[in-house]
């Protein structure tokens, strides 16, 4: 698959089941399942920072990114 990221959010999507979805139930390739669902924008009224604390879960203290290695965690 390849690197898709979310057009309103800019959340990398990696999983056939984190792209948003049409009304007629069909993937969008656009949005993430955060911000368009069944054809719909959810959180209406949020600003991107209160929408990226909502729907990216912190870090735990001993994880961090590897650098040169795009999209692995250390644990």
């Amino acid at each position: 698959m390849e690197n898709n990221i979310c057009h309103r959010c800019g959340k990398p999507i990696y999983e056939l089941i984190d792209f948003g979805s049409n009304q007629d139930g069909t993937i969008n390739t656009d949005y993430c399942h955060n911000c368009y669902v069944n054809g719909i924008f959810v959180d209406h009224g949020i600003s991107l920072e209160e929408k990226i604390e909502k729907n990216i879960p912190p870090r735990k203290n001993n994880q961090t990114m590897n650098k040169g290695k795009k999209n692995t965690i250390t644990v």
